[in-house]
C-alpha cells in the first residue's frame, strides 16, 4: 500500500529522533525501501520534508485522462 501524509510525518518524527529505516519501517508497517524511497523523495534523511514527498507524489499520481486541447486555437 501507498505511504500516507501521516506516515510521512511520522518518519520525519522517528527521522529527527535518529531511528533507522529498518526501525521506521517496522514502526509505521513498511518495508525497509519505502523508507529509504521517501527520506530520497523528501530531500534526504538529514533533511527529510514530508510536505516535499507528498508533493512528489502527488504530481506521479495525476496523469491526464485525456488529451489537453489548446481552447485558444482555431
Amino acid at each position: 500500500g501507498r505511504l500516507t501524509y501521516q506516515d510521512r510525518l511520522r518518519i520525519r518524527e522517528l527521522t529527527s529522533m535518529r531511528l533507522s529505516a529498518p526501525e521506521i519501517a517496522r514502526d509505521i508497517g513498511c518495508s525497509d525501501q519505502a523508507v529509504y524511497n521517501e527520506w530520497m523523495r523528501g530531500g534526504g534523511k538529514d533533511a527529510y520534508d514530508p510536505d516535499l514527498a507528498q508533493r512528489q507524489i502527488g504530481a506521479v499520481d495525476k496523469v491526464p485522462l485525456a488529451p489537453k486541447y489548446d481552447i485558444m486555437r482555431e
